[in-house]
């Protein structure tokens, strides 16, 4: 089955430049296609879609997928209804 996998990742400091985005944006889709980035104040939401037997096991391997591009964990992540 599909999940919708949202993501929220802290920025401490500066959010990061246009350039910047535009490499995480193709780490990402590389790693996970169709993922998307989504900046806010002091925020970044993460959007991906993860095939997996169970909700527990999409939000466990869309964690990894991310903080394997992103550097870090995710300080929040849920099934999008």
């Amino acid at each position: 089955m599909d999940y919708r996998v949202i993501q929220e990742f802290t920025l401490p400091g500066d959010p990061p430049t246009q350039d910047r985005l535009d490499r995480l944006r193709a780490r990402l889709t590389a790693a996970a296609p169709g993922a998307s980035i989504e900046l806010g104040i002091g925020r970044m939401l993460v959007h991906m879609t993860v095939s997996a037997t169970d909700a527990e096991r999409a939000v466990a391997s869309a964690r990894d997928t991310a903080s394997g591009v992103l550097g870090r964990r995710a300080a929040h992540a849920e099934i999008a209804p």
